[in-house]
Parts: structure tokens; sequence; C-alpha cells
């Protein structure tokens, strides 16, 4: 990612000293949007919606193993019994991150930095479940479905970054500057494969 940004400020500062003022801030936003959405990402996807993601799978898995005799929904609505237990409760809290498995997710929830990007992301997480049961959707679809859009959003983001991007190497190519153009569209390439969603997921499933 670090390479991404620096591209984009040599991109910015070649644009300005040409006089393309105006294209050189809204690179400079793109850096900046970037940087603090891959910040997000790291630390809202692994710090929350994979640790997230595994307690429910795992919380699931466990109770169909240990009774049998429960259909899925009965099983979905233990997990839920102890998933609302756990957001108030500390000892219920506790004991629901131990689905998470052995992987540690603790150092990234120990800066204030990581407190309140885990935090935001447990509010949304509630707020989108909730919309969605409200809506007559199934608990157990809610809850997977807003995993999903959870560890998606932040890529998605960056994703109209690098739009924005290709917008203007086109307006650099259409007026001669091909030079700049190729590079602009080279830091879109980048900034596109540091967006990879398809990375973050194997976290999910490792």
């Amino acid at each position: 990612m670090d390479k991404s940004i620096e591209q984009l400020t040599i991109i910015a500062n070649q644009l300005d000293s040409l006089g393309f003022s105006k294209n050189a801030d809204m690179i400079d936003g793109i850096a900046r949007k970037s940087l603090n959405l891959v910040h997000a990402q790291y630390v809202g996807v692994q710090g929350y919606w994979i640790r997230n993601s595994r307690c429910w799978q795992n919380c699931y898995r466990q109770k169909r193993a240990d009774k049998k005799d429960m259909t899925s929904q009965e099983v979905w609505a233990e997990c839920q019994s102890e998933y609302a237990d756990s957001i108030n409760d500390e000892a219920a809290s506790n004991e629901w991150a131990k689905y998470a498995g052995k992987q540690s997710f603790e150092k990234m929830a120990s800066t204030d930095y990581g407190k309140k990007a885990i935090s935001k992301e447990k509010d949304y997480f509630h707020t989108k479940v909730a919309q969605k049961i409200k809506g007559g959707m199934a608990s157990q679809d809610a809850i997977d479905i807003t995993i999903q859009e959870g560890m998606e959003r932040y890529a998605s983001a960056l994703l109209e970054e690098v739009g924005s991007l290709l917008v203007i190497a086109k307006d650099l190519r259409e007026t001669g500057h091909e030079e700049l153009a190729t590079k602009t569209a080279e830091a879109a390439n980048a900034l596109y494969k540091d967006a990879g969603i398809g990375k973050w997921f194997e976290g999910v499933m490792s």
C-alpha cells in the first residue's frame, strides 16, 4: 500500500508542476482517503469481521455436534442468545470470544484506534442485522449477509477511488499527456490489487 501512495504523491507533484492543480488535488485526496480506508479495512476486517464470522461459524458447528437433536433454527437461536448476552456482559463476551479459535485478535483491539474501529464495526453489524430482520429476513440470513457486507465494504470504497483515478487517466490521455496517463492508470491498478476482496476472505477460511 505504501508504494501505491508513493506513486500517487509523485503523480500529484508532477501534475502540480504542469499547472493541473485540480487533478493534483484530486489525486492527493484519493491518496489520503485510500490510506485511511486500508487502515480501517485491516483493523475492521481482521479485528472484527473475521473474528465475528468465526465465532458464529464455530458456535453453530459446536452446538450442532453436541446437540444433534436440535434443529438448525434452534441452534442459531442459541447462538443468537449467547451473542446478545456478550454485548453488555464481560464474562459472556469472553465466552463468545472463545469461539474465534486459537488466532488472537487482541493486539488489534489494544490501541485507541483499534478499539474505536472495532466498536464502529460492531455498531454497523448490530444496526444492519436489526434492519434486515425488521424487514422480514430470517435471522441466519441477516447475520450471514451482514458479515459478508462488512468484509467487503472497505474494498468497495477503495474500488470507487480506483474508478476516480481511471477517469483522471482518461482525461490526461485525451489532453496529450500520455506518460502521466499511463502512470495514473498503473497507480489505479496497484490500488485495485490493494483493495482485493479475495485476500481478506483467506483469513476467514484459514
